[in-house]
C-alpha cells in the first residue's frame, strides 16, 4: 500500500507543479527577463510588456489546467488502480499488480505532459495577437517570405497572389 501512495505521490508531480506556478506567478511574476526562470520564449523574451503578458496568460492557464488534470488524474489512477487489483482494497499496492499499475502511471503521465507543452501554443497565439501589429504588416511579412524583398518594399503584394506587380 505505501507503494501505491508512492506512485500516486509521483504520478501527481506535473499537475501539482502547474498548480504551483500559476498561483506564483499570478501574485508574483518574475521581475525581470531572465534565462533561469521563467516562461521564456523567443516571443515572451522581446520586451518587458511581452514578458509580463506571458507569464498573465500561462499563470491563469496552469491554474485551469493544473486543478483539472490534477483531479483527473486522481480519479483515473484510484479507478484504474482499483480495476487491476480486481475491485479489491486490499490488492492494492500487491507486488503482481505493480507492471500493469506502472503502464497505468505512464499514461497519465504521458498525458500530463502533453498537456503542460501543449499550454505553450495558446499562450504563443496570444502574445501574436496582441504584439506582432496589424494584420496588414503580418501580410507584408508573408509576402516577403514568399515572394522576396522587393515585394514587401513595393507593398503590392496579397498573400497567395502569383505574381507581384509594383502599384502604380
Amino acid at each position: 500500500m505505501g507503494m501505491w501512495f508512492f506512485s500516486l505521490i509521483c504520478s501527481l508531480l506535473a499537475p501539482l507543479t502547474m498548480v504551483l506556478f500559476g498561483f506564483l506567478w499570478k501574485t508574483r511574476p518574475p521581475r525581470d527577463i531572465n534565462s533561469l526562470y521563467g516562461y521564456r520564449t523567443a516571443m515572451s523574451s522581446k520586451n518587458q510588456q511581452t514578458w509580463f503578458f506571458a507569464h498573465a496568460c500561462i499563470s491563469r492557464l496552469w491554474r485551469r489546467l493544473g486543478l483539472a488534470t490534477l483531479v483527473l488524474s486522481i480519479l483515473v489512477y484510484g479507478l484504474g488502480s482499483l480495476a487491476l487489483a480486481g475491485w479489491r482494497w486490499s490488492q492494492l499496492g500487491v507486488e503482481e499488480n505493480l507492471d500493469r499499475t506502472g503502464f497505468l502511471i505512464l499514461g497519465i503521465v504521458t498525458v500530463q505532459m502533453i498537456v503542460l507543452v501543449g499550454s505553450i501554443f495558446p499562450v504563443e497565439r496570444a502574445l501574436k495577437q496582441r504584439f506582432a501589429g496589424t494584420r496588414a504588416a503580418r501580410r507584408e511579412k508573408r509576402a516577403a517570405f514568399f515572394f522576396g524583398e522587393e515585394a514587401r518594399l513595393h507593398g503590392s503584394v496579397r498573400f497567395g497572389e502569383l505574381f507581384v506587380f509594383p502599384r502604380p
